[in-house]
């Protein structure tokens, strides 16, 4: 891998990570003036409002019909179906141990990539990922989130059908990133999640509930919500370019940042409490982060080199 485009994925992921971790902090702040899905649903439609445009102007049109619903399939995975687990899962569970679960997506894409043949599971990767994972835990997990019943089976299981369905999604853009530019797979990916949560509105709406619920903003939530709109279609369109360039599990691992970015813009914003455990757990994910960032990246070729699969496991 090029050294120059190494550093630029890692440092992408990681703006993209606490770009994650402000959003966060920004959605819950909006989730008092309506629901989850709608506001997922209006801020992609503000990414597809910015992107597509951009994607037909600077992008070659032509896309192979298998590669379009790839890439429609991807959208509704990672941005509608993981959106709605983790939405259930946080209902069932707690936000501390819902974001301690997610922060395993690194592992998931992990294994995923192993298992497609993209990469290889070595132990000090391995390691470095499991103390990202334990710096979150530390950080963000309570006595009470940790306590016996602070979560139900269902909840965690949804929490962890999130993760490994992000780790997934993101290990499968590659092969199409291949072949296409970071923009036109952001955009037509964006896309496809718009289509199936608008459709998942409707049904939930007029069909269950009778009625589509809106949303009642004042300006500061517009400005709020403008910001949240434009940082995702940015943070996004960033992730996918890191993925061109680096290892899933190296790019995904970079997400621990984002519950601790929202822990300490909770504490700036929202005025919540910061803990010497948080400190500690800060400090754990940044080590592993700095240590992950200096790792070669060699258990994955650039897209456009591969020619045979690399997975399986190693002991470097």
């Amino acid at each position: 891998m090029n050294a120059r485009l190494g550093l630029l994925s890692t440092l992408a992921a990681l703006v993209v990570g606490l770009l994650t971790g402000s959003t966060m902090v920004v959605s819950r702040f909006l989730l008092e003036s309506t629901d989850p899905v709608s506001l997922a649903y209006m801020r992609y439609v503000v990414g597809a409002v910015v992107l597509i445009p951009a994607a037909l102007l600077w992008c070659p049109p032509h896309i192979r019909m298998a590669d379009l619903l790839k890439m429609l399939g991807i959208g509704v995975g990672q941005f509608g179906l993981l959106m709605i687990l983790l939405n259930c899962g946080i209902a069932m569970t707690s936000s501390g141990i819902a974001a301690i679960l997610f922060s395993t997506i690194p592992l998931a894409a992990l294994a995923f990539g192993a298992l497609l043949g993209q990469e290889q599971i070595t132990i000090r990767r391995l390691v470095i990922i499991l103390i990202a994972v334990a710096g979150v835990t530390l950080a963000v997990g309570t006595t009470d989130d940790l306590a016996p019943g602070a979560a139900t089976y269902l909840g965690v299981a949804a929490v962890l059908g999130a993760a490994c369905l992000g780790g997934a999604c993101n290990v499968l853009y590659r092969p199409l990133l291949r072949r296409y530019p970071a923009l036109l797979v952001t955009a037509v990916s964006m896309f496809g999640s718009v289509v199936f949560l608008g459709g998942y509105i409707i049904v939930d709406g007029l069909l269950l509930n009778g009625s589509i619920r809106g949303v009642s903003f004042d300006l500061a939530d517009w400005v709020a919500f403008a910001y949240l709109g434009l940082g995702s279609s940015f943070g996004i369109l960033l992730w996918i370019w890191a993925l061109k360039h680096a290892s899933a599990s190296k790019v995904t691992a970079f997400q621990t940042t984002s519950p601790i970015a929202a822990t300490l813009l909770g504490v700036l914003w929202l005025g919540e409490q910061v803990t010497p455990s948080t400190l500690m757990g800060l400090g754990l994910v940044a080590a592993a982060l700095v240590a992950l960032s200096l790792l070669h990246d060699g258990s994955v070729r650039p897209t456009s080199e591969r020619t045979q699969p690399v997975g399986g496991w190693s002991t470097s």
